[in-house]
């Protein structure tokens, strides 16, 4: 049976899906096609990295617009199955990416696809109810499958309630934070300064990448009235994100944490020995001295320290703000932040 005008379009969206889910693997692989990506959105590297049955996503996309066109051209009654299955996991795909704040160029380029094809499938007809039902049940199967597999509550960094020995699990409490001590860490601002911001956080979590713009703010906003700490807190899911941790405390031996602190929560590739040290020469920083800081693991133990002090202060999530000993987790717009140490302020007579 000769193709329709409408199974030519649909075939050709398929064939546009099958390219955007190989360009979404080869970004993995190939620096400036990762790059390129991320240049537009900032989540390629966090949708890059999820599963299904251990097989990336961008795999199951490819495996799908095969069997599409496939059955496009010697399985039409393939059809009305495979396309409503097809928007049921992409509807999963894009709620993942609104939860993290991770979007992907190419994942939206194959939601727009498959956007295309649900238009041109419609659903009229006696069938249309089939097609919900089973547009539903790949949306519920889909989204409990991915979600356990890549542990996306952890992902998202929810809020957390800070728990200190001795204190009240309580949003909002006030915790003996004289347990969690400031000796040695990086801090920025004044020692007297009225208010003091202990901030947990992770370099490749989304939701830190998200808040660390409002940090940035809030420290131009208030100056010297706030003195700035910063936790390291790398969650085990993120894989390289302990050794951006010891990289940064490197750069605190040259005096310049801060400076790579922001390029880190930038970085969109992988870290690894070579690109954060490519990050330091980008900076100008002496990049033999520190890359000997970071090979020799001197700064590992720091590192761990922090995670020790931090879990036995309670904390499990990141980003974490402790603002003169009350507590917030979860990524926050300026104006809850500036809310809290506002509060601060007032509380020390400022």
């Amino acid at each position: 049976m000769p193709l329709s005008k409408r199974d030519i379009l649909m075939l050709c969206a398929a064939l546009a899906g099958l390219v955007l889910s190989g360009l979404s693997g080869a970004a993995e692989y190939v620096p400036w096609l990762g790059s390129w990506c991320a240049a537009f959105t900032g989540g390629c590297r966090e949708t890059a990295s999820f599963s299904l049955l251990a097989a990336p996503l961008w795999s199951w996309g490819g495996a799908f617009y095969v069997m599409l066109a496939f059955a496009l051209l010697a399985r039409r009654e393939w059809v009305p199955w495979l396309i409503p299955v097809g928007i049921g996991v992409e509807i999963t795909l894009v709620a993942i990416m609104w939860a993290l704040g991770a979007a992907c160029l190419f994942c939206l380029g194959n939601a727009a696809v498959v956007l295309v094809l649900a238009g041109l499938f419609g659903l009229g007809g006696g069938e249309s109810w089939r097609a919900l039902a089973l547009a539903l049940l790949a949306l519920v199967v889909s989204a409990a499958a991915i979600s356990r597999e890549n542990g996306m509550i952890a992902r998202m960094c929810p809020p957390q309630t800070l728990v200190v020995r001795g204190a009240p699990a309580s949003a909002g409490a006030s915790p003996n934070v004289g347990a969690i001590s400031l000796a040695g860490s990086q801090a920025k601002g004044p020692a007297d300064a009225p208010v003091t911001v202990i901030e947990y956080s992770d370099f490749r979590c989304p939701a830190c990448r998200k808040v660390h713009p409002v940090v940035e703010e809030a420290m131009k906003l208030y100056g010297p009235k706030v003195r700035w700490v910063f936790k390291n807190f790398p969650l085990p899911m993120h894989q390289d994100a302990h050794i951006a941790s010891e990289a940064a405390l490197c750069t605190a031996d040259q005096g310049r944490f801060w400076d790579y602190q922001d390029a880190l929560f930038g970085f969109q590739g992988e870290f690894n020995p070579e690109t954060l040290t490519k990050i330091a020469e980008d900076l100008k920083l002496d990049a033999k001295a520190f890359r000997a800081c970071l090979d020799s693991g001197a700064r590992k133990d720091a590192v761990e320290h922090e995670l020790r002090e931090g879990a036995q202060a309670g904390i499990n999530a990141v980003p974490t703000f402790i603002v003169n000993g009350k507590i917030s987790s979860g990524s926050m717009p300026l104006r809850d932040l500036k809310a809290m140490i506002d509060e601060a302020l007032a509380g020390a007579g400022k």
